[in-house]
Formats: C-alpha cells, sequence, structure tokens
C-alpha cells in the first residue's frame, strides 16, 4: 500500500477537549497512581534500601485535584521514514499534589508543583496491522 509523505497535516491543533477528557479521568488517574506509589514504588524502595528500609516510608501520596492541561498539538511526520510521526505536544501543570515521606526521623515531601513545557510523543513505527502503532516513545 503506498502512503502518501506529502500529505498535507494541521500545523497545530487544539487539545481543549483531550484537556476536559483528563480532568474527567484525573480522579481515577490520582487512584492509580496512588496505589502504584504506595505499592510498586513503596516495594522496590525497601528493596534498593534493605539495609534502610525500616527507616524509610512513604506517608503521604497523591496528585492533586488540579489535573494536566494539554494545550496544543504539532504533528511532524518524518520525511526520511514513512511509518514514523513524531508529535509535540504543549503541556501545563499548576497543580496541589502532595508527596510526604520520610527517611528515619527526617521528614521531607514536595507540594504545590507548577510546569509547563513541550513534550515529543514519537510513534514509530506504524504498521500495516492492528494495533497499527508499533510503538511510542
Amino acid at each position: 500500500m503506498a502512503v502518501d509523505t506529502k500529505a498535507a497535516l494541521p500545523a497545530a491543533g487544539n487539545l481543549g477537549w483531550v484537556s476536559e477528557l483528563t480532568a474527567y479521568a484525573w480522579p481515577y488517574i490520582n487512584g492509580a497512581l496512588v496505589d502504584f506509589v504506595h505499592g510498586s514504588v513503596q516495594e522496590e524502595l525497601k528493596k534498593k534500601l534493605s539495609t534502610l528500609s525500616e527507616f524509610t516510608e512513604i506517608n503521604e501520596f497523591h496528585i492533586g485535584t488540579e489535573p494536566l492541561k494539554l494545550e496544543g498539538i504539532s504533528i511532524h511526520p518524518s520525511p526520511q521514514k514513512v511509518n514514523r510521526i513524531s508529535l509535540d505536544v504543549d503541556v501545563s501543570f499548576q497543580g496541589n499534589p502532595v508527596f510526604k515521606a520520610s527517611f528515619g526521623i527526617i521528614p521531607f515531601g514536595i507540594q504545590d508543583v507548577q510546569f509547563s513545557g513541550r513534550i515529543r510523543v514519537i510513534i514509530n513505527p506504524l504498521l500495516y496491522r492492528l494495533p497499527v502503532v508499533g510503538a511510542l516513545s
């Protein structure tokens, strides 16, 4: 099957609908991440710090109530590789996550995180069979 590598793609797109979807899913994303951090991450810390594991504990973790916002997207097909597309996604986060841990009697934590920037997602290879996308990086 021939692929038109010169197909006209929009320069940038609005991702408002994705941000709305993210906002709706945020409590579920939070729940999954809380379980992951208190389960897998905590267990991995105990393995890696085995001699200090009784002194290391994640006391509180959640990603907050303000969701990540996806603000724009640019699509860049690769002229050299017909089965590859790069996406530049503008993101911002002004959230109220909480991470509290302790190392012995020393407590530490992170809260009120803000960042914005651009994430590049590379879809490679594109396939002629399901699931169509071979990998994301």
